[in-house]
């Protein structure tokens, strides 16, 4: 295998496995050994990028990882002083030469990583834990992402996002919270902030400012394979889930269209539709049929519904805006936030409603992504026939933005 395949494979595998090794290993050591675990998980696919180039492709990589992590984490443990704890259930038999290897072949196993991934995300979800820290913690041990990553997913600085893991970790240790799967009421207490966090997740990966690859296809996916996992599970695939995953589905279609040749960012209004993969689109108008069932509405189910009518169109301009405006006043009431109020003012705009839009616009106060706002401002006045103010705009927006695609982007608007 040559080294840019053996790259890109351990690449994906990195997004594909980080959390389910994390999990598993976590489960047997403890929490309190977390940055240990991160660490042999992380050795490991250093040493696959080393060994696979040497030799025939691997039949089964992800076997392969978890074997050599299981004999990273045994080699620490017998380098550990007996004083060292290990996870209540398991410190006797981790602590003996006797059982030890059993122990990890026994609880360990390729057919359990993705329940013990699940278990992380619960623990991770707990409701002692503040909302903001559970949601750190999940996308850092789950998904493999960095402090700094975290921290543009949620808009926060990596030293709060640092803070917020440390004290996950703490409270975890602390109140000997096992990492297991709860049971009936409390289960689905639960499933809303771990909806959420693979929300953010897909997010991260469907557009990321600050990275030489603004969309990561493998992060979406595998957003989407965890959800799919949630919404097999017989107390989980409720229609919230079913939504979420309708959504994935829908946005995910568009991908083949989202960048030209250049790498650069393709608008929706400009993007070839004939690209756009149709069993996706199929798949997700079948999850969204599939979740209209039960009183409760979620902002899943109307994001996936305004994807559905963007997927649905044979135009961007004989988009259905008037009903996409309706669908965002109702996720203004359900899920408020600055995008929300961003994009509901754009589709306004194309509804022929410029004059609300701008209205909405100058009554909006962005703490981060100032630029987006000024951007969506020049937008309007184009449409109201303010040709110098649009361009003040742009140019205002140039000198906002935060990298080096949106600089180029508002510099070609000026000059159209």
């Amino acid at each position: 295998m040559a080294q840019e395949e053996t790259q890109a494979e351990v690449d994906r595998l990195f997004r594909h496995t980080y959390g389910l090794l994390v999990s598993s290993l976590t489960r047997l050591l403890g929490v309190q050994h977390i940055e240990i675990i991160e660490d042999i998980v992380q050795e490991s696919l250093l040493k696959a990028l080393q060994v696979w180039p040497y030799h025939a492709p691997i039949q089964d990589p992800v076997a392969w990882l978890l074997t050599v992590a299981k004999n990273k984490a045994l080699d620490w443990i017998r380098g550990q002083e007996r004083a060292t704890r290990f996870a209540t259930e398991f410190d006797p038999l981790l602590h003996s030469g006797w059982t030890r290897h059993n122990t990890f072949d026994n609880e360990i196993r390729l057919d359990g990583l993705q329940d013990d991934a699940l278990r992380m995300m619960m623990a991770c979800c707990h409701p002692s834990i503040a909302l903001n820290d559970q949601l750190a913690a999940a996308l850092k041990w789950l998904c493999g992402f960095t402090a700094a990553e975290i921290g543009e997913a949620l808009l926060c600085q990596t030293s709060t996002i640092q803070k917020r893991i440390q004290r996950v970790r703490n409270h975890l240790e602390t109140n000997n919270i096992r990492l297991e799967i709860p049971e009936g009421k409390e289960l689905k207490s639960r499933l809303r902030t771990v909806l959420r966090v693979l929300y953010l997740m897909f997010n991260k990966g469907y557009y990321c400012a600050k990275s030489p690859q603004p969309i990561q296809r493998d992060v979406c996916l595998e957003a989407m394979r965890l959800t799919e996992n949630l919404r097999r599970h017989a107390l989980l695939g409720t229609p919230e889930t079913s939504a979420l995953l309708a959504l994935f589905c829908l946005l995910l279609a568009r991908f083949p269209a989202r960048q030209n040749g250049e790498g650069q960012l393709v608008l929706m209004e400009d993007q070839d539709r004939t690209l756009w993969d149709p069993i996706l689109i199929e798949r997700g108008r079948n999850l969204l049929q599939c979740s209209a069932k039960g009183p409760n509405l979620s902002r899943y189910h109307v994001e996936a519904g305004i994807a559905l009518l963007h997927a649905e169109a044979p135009s961007h301009a004989a988009t259905d805006w008037l009903q996409i405006t309706q669908l965002y006043a109702v996720l203004s009431e359900l899920a408020p936030s600055e995008t929300v109020q961003l994009n509901y003012a754009i589709a306004q705009t194309m509804a022929g409603q410029p004059e609300a839009a701008l209205t909405r616009l100058n009554n909006l106060q962005l703490t981060i992504g100032q630029h987006w706002l000024l951007a969506a401002k020049a937008f309007v006045c184009e449409r109201l026939n303010q040709p110098d103010q649009a361009q003040a705009f742009w140019r205002m927006a140039e000198h906002a933005a935060d990298s080096d695609q949106q600089t180029h982007f508002y510099r070609q608007k000026q000059t159209e």
